[in-house]
């Protein structure tokens, strides 16, 4: 279960997955390929990149979508997850 802003916030399974390996990975400049091997287990990588999940994913936790502060996207190397609060997350 994803809570957001005390809301609960229901996310599909990849975008939950991406979720997941972001909170994992904080403050760290993932790879498309990082993210379609470790988040969804894809070895070949993903066809249809990984912009279309991200912005899901940030539609769904970001404040303010069009201006991203937790997930950053870091110019030709990637996308970094900033947690600025968690109150909880049970892993």
């Amino acid at each position: 279960m994803v809570e957001v802003r005390g809301q609960r916030v229901d996310l599909k399974r990849r975008e939950f997955s991406l979720l997941l390996y972001f909170m994992r990975n904080p403050n760290i400049v993932l790879s498309s390929d990082q993210i379609c091997e470790h988040a969804w287990g894809m070895t070949s990588g993903y066809d249809h990149g990984v912009a279309h999940p991200i912005y899901l994913l940030r539609k769904h936790i970001e404040p303010d979508p069009d201006s991203p502060t937790y997930i950053q996207t870091v110019h030709r190397s990637g996308y970094r997850f900033t947690p600025n609060y968690v109150e909880t997350c049970d892993i």
